[in-house]
């Protein structure tokens, strides 16, 4: 929930705004309504409820149309942008744009932009039709409908950052790219979390906007909270009367000569938070989650204890680590590292578990963690595996004749080989590099594995 821009809010400033200290907690909303404000604003809500429930069923019906619409019509059509700008005014989804042209919307490759709901890319694609990295396996169809494309982001960075490139140059071109540097939301009115450094490594010019939105009262409902999922952002925003975005459009940014991407990044933070007058900190999106855990235990501090016990006793289950809005995520979240973990360690079973556990948190990809495991870009300390009980019966059997014979005899002098996975040729389209990046980092896991039963001797009667 933020407020109104004002003639105060809109006067461009010339210094960058004072890096003070904030606290984590202040950059967001804990609930919906302000708790330390009078009994009137949840009266006002109660009075309100039959009315928004009745408009929230209308409107839901609306949108399914209005999804249909965006799926069919082309991207960049003018009658498309009407429609849909129409349909949602209908839907209480008002834009408002500041300082915008035809000529930067003509040229505008890449948008960089603050993250205040869940559902702020719609917005901006109304007024600026626009494509945003995806991350949800959803039909193609749908993922056009609502402004994703897949970028290969679970791949990696540097797939994402490959297709990313691929875009911009290809004929597609003239469909800006959307990104929320900050990775998280915020409640827009204190600060900026840090931006990832990613897009800024590209060398392209930035657009930079930011995104403001008001309700009116005595409605007055956050627009997103700290622990909010897209279809309670979704819920209210088709409950509440209306709600008006601002976007307001910044001057062009581009890279210095020798600047790097992080100073690059920081450079715009910085001049992002000073039209919105607020601050560049230096938290990120790790330190939300942290805060997020924080809180949990702050408010619900029996139920986490308990979850963590029936955790400990339990036997870890895969469950998707969603968003954390109810007692029981700290402990999904464990339970799904752990069971990663575990698959890594089936393939990887000389690596110390706690190793894979700490990567896994970094990437929460089982793909990518055996891959960083494989190509040495995460260091560890090779520990024994227990041998399989066939292992330890034919060992005792060679013991007691007499017979024992180093595992080291069982290393072929193939395995003892270089191994070389690389492509012969560079593919010419997204979708040929993807597939080579998926067969080399088979072949790796294949050689890995051939690799080590050789040399603990676990297929030396298969090879004999």
């Amino acid at each position: 929930m933020t407020r109104p821009p004002t003639h105060e809010d809109t006067t461009v400033r010339t210094t960058p705004p004072a890096q003070t200290v904030v606290d984590i907690s202040r950059l967001f909303d804990n609930n919906r309504i302000d708790q330390n404000l009078d009994l009137l604003p949840f009266v006002w809500i109660l009075m309100y409820f039959p009315f928004g429930l009745c408009l929230f069923t209308v409107r839901l019906f609306i949108g399914l149309h209005a999804l249909l619409i965006a799926s069919v019509l082309p991207k960049k059509s003018s009658i498309r942008c009407f429609i849909l700008r129409t349909m949602c005014a209908v839907l209480g989804i008002v834009i408002k744009e500041e300082n915008a042209s035809i000529d930067v919307k003509s040229k505008t490759r890449l948008i960089v932009s603050n993250h205040i709901t869940k559902i702020d890319h719609l917005a901006v694609d109304l007024v600026m039709p626009c494509i945003v990295p995806g991350v949800w396996d959803l039909p193609k169809l749908l993922n056009w409908g609502l402004g994703f494309h897949d970028f290969g982001v679970k791949q990696g960075r540097d797939v994402l950052i490959e297709n990313v490139k691929l875009h911009l140059s290809s004929e597609r071109k003239d469909i800006p790219l959307l990104s929320y540097p900050e990775g998280a939301t915020t409640n827009g009115r204190v600060g900026l979390l840090k931006f990832s450094s990613w897009l800024f490594t590209l060398d392209a010019k930035i657009q930079p906007i930011y995104i403001s939105v008001w309700r009116p009262a005595p409605i007055n409902v956050s627009v997103s909270v700290v622990d909010s999922r897209w279809w309670s952002d979704l819920f209210w925003f088709l409950f509440v009367p209306f709600s008006v975005f601002t976007i307001k459009y910044l001057s062009v940014v581009e890279k210095n000569y020798g600047e790097s991407a992080e100073d690059f990044a920081k450079r715009v933070q910085t001049l992002m938070a000073t039209e919105m007058r607020v601050c560049a900190t230096s938290y990120t999106n790790a330190d939300k989650v942290e805060y997020m855990k924080r809180l949990l235990q702050t408010t619900h501090p029996r139920t986490v204890a308990q979850n963590a016990a029936n955790n400990r006793q339990s036997t870890p289950r895969i469950r998707a680590a969603n968003s954390p809005s109810s007692p029981s995520m700290a402990t999904r979240a464990s339970a799904a590292v752990e069971t990663m973990a575990l698959r890594v360690k089936e393939v990887l079973p000389q690596v110390p578990i706690s190793v894979i556990q700490k990567d896994i948190k970094v990437t929460t990809n089982v793909d990518e963690t055996i891959t960083r495991l494989l190509d040495g870009t995460v260091k560890y300390v090779e520990e024994k595996p227990a041998p399989p009980p066939e292992a330890q019966s034919s060992t005792g059997a060679q013991s007691s004749s007499g017979a024992s014979t180093p595992n080291n005899s069982y290393i072929s002098t193939e395995s003892m080989k270089p191994f070389y996975c690389g492509s012969k040729t560079f593919g010419k389209n997204a979708s040929e590099r993807t597939k080579s990046y998926k067969e080399r980092k088979e072949a790796l896991l294949q050689t890995a594995r051939h690799r080590y039963l050789e040399r603990r001797g676990l297929n030396a009667g298969a090879d004999k």
